[in-house]
């Protein structure tokens, strides 16, 4: 045995990998990529996307479980399971008793919580390092493949919708992406994920500019917005991780002053800045849909409407008479309410609400604890938990896809709490030969 002496986390946490083997290591990065590939949605309206809900997804957790299987039981021991985490997913399942729409929510089941579950277990066991790169090559995936979307699809350049656009269609690349509000939180998680933690510099210089092109063709106001706050944060945290508490203080105080007058600055000038990027003071009729969810979820507050069972569009689900009449109050179709709180609120009510802050505060916690100091992980975490807060204010990113990176990242952050108790006990790790 080898003991190497004073080994940071990340690592100690490849060279753990070492007991997954590499059959197992080879499956787990295997999920990674083509979990990543299907939850993002960014095949969905390909011509196999059809294919994907009914068959991935299952097969995806099976891969999971043998990957399980394989692995040794010192390193399913240290599996992290978080109890905040179990417990909301345990509450959206229970919807199903409740639902307004059955057929939606088994679509839920069908499509999303399998993929819950897999990515609990793999990003459980699966080396850190192993999980970003994973994640990093389906974002590559991601990028190529949209831009040979719109290069050979014309389709892809803009929306076909005679329901919910006048005219029939509405400008905006989203290749193979359902929407461009689907693509746009993707790309900014990806944005984060490639300035954070990409290391090959070709590759992160030709995905950030990538990224920056298909935002700015989607016309996403809040991606682009999304973009611009990821980037003051990311550099705002590394000066942040590098002062001393002295100067951190005076460093935080003196931001948040002049955060306050931009944001003042912003709202005082709305209209202007709306209008210039071709929108009104509605948000694209966002106002509307929220003032109908808003009533809508008074009348089920506790348990909600359950998960899948209102604003639902797929074939396989048919409106139910509440969908049709939320539809009508608004004036037209849409899949969701366009914003964070109204999602889960009109989906699981006030206990998922409440069962998620914690989720969301938990890793904000362990996320600020690594950026005091001066980890670059948690720099990359605290970054997407924040951006994604602010873009929950025009569009659903708390459940579904969003859910899954979430419990990435609880993963991770949980993996190194364990390890910096460990490190307190003891300065070396032994390394099997």
């Amino acid at each position: 045995m080898v003991e190497i002496q004073n080994i940071p986390f990340w690592e100690k946490d490849a060279l753990q990998g070492k007991e997954l083997g590499p059959v197992a290591h080879f499956g787990a990065m295997v999920f990674v990529i083509i979990g990543f590939l299907f939850i993002s949605g960014a095949a969905s309206s390909s011509p196999m996307g059809p294919l994907f809900p009914g068959v991935t997804s299952y097969a995806l957790l099976a891969g999971a479980v043998g990957v399980i299987a394989l692995t040794p039981g010192p390193v399913l021991k240290k599996l992290p399971i978080s109890l905040a985490v179990f417990m909301l997913l345990s509450w959206m399942g229970l919807s199903i008793f409740w639902t307004d729409s059955l057929s939606g929510t088994l679509f839920f089941f069908k499509r999303d919580m399998p993929m819950y579950i897999g990515f609990i277990l793999i990003a459980g066991v699966l080396p850190k390092d192993s999980l970003i790169k994973g994640l990093l090559i389906a974002i590559r995936i991601i990028i190529i493949g949209t831009f040979f979307a719109v290069l050979l699809f014309p389709e892809t350049r803009l929306h076909i919708d005679a329901e919910a656009f006048e005219g029939g269609t509405y400008p905006g690349w989203h290749g193979f992406f359902s929407h461009k509000n689907s693509m746009a939180p993707i790309l900014v998680f990806s944005f984060i994920t490639v300035l954070a933690l990409e290391k090959h510099r070709v590759w992160k210089n030709f995905s950030l500019l990538s990224i920056a092109i298909l935002l700015v063709m989607s016309t996403s106001g809040t991606g682009l917005a999304g973009v611009l706050l990821a980037g003051a944060l990311f550099f705002w945290l590394r000066m942040f991780s590098g002062l001393d508490d002295r100067s951190g203080s005076l460093f935080f105080i003196t931001s948040i002053g002049l955060g306050a007058i931009t944001i003042l600055g912003a709202i005082a000038s709305l209209a202007q800045l709306t209008a210039a990027y071709g929108k009104d003071l509605t948000f694209t009729g966002r106002t509307d849909i929220w003032s109908v969810a808003i009533k809508f979820s008074a009348e089920k507050p506790i348990n909600g409407w359950g998960v899948g069972g209102l604003l639902w569009r797929e074939s396989a689900t048919p409106r139910t008479v509440a969908t049709s009449e939320f539809h009508r109050l608004v004036g037209f179709v849409m899949p969701h309410p366009h914003s964070g709180v109204l999602e889960v609120l009109l989906q699981i009510g006030f206990v998922g609400l409440g069962l998620y802050c914690i989720v969301f505060l938990g890793a904000w916690y362990k996320s600020w604890r690594l950026v005091k100091v001066g980890e670059q992980l948690g720099i990359w975490s605290i970054t997407i938990l924040a951006v994604q807060l602010f873009m929950s204010l025009s569009e659903s990113v708390f459940l579904g896809k969003w859910l899954v990176i979430t419990i990435i990242m609880k993963s991770i952050l949980m993996r190194q709490e364990v390890y910096s108790k460990q490190s307190a006990n003891h300065n070396f790790i032994e390394i099997p030969r």
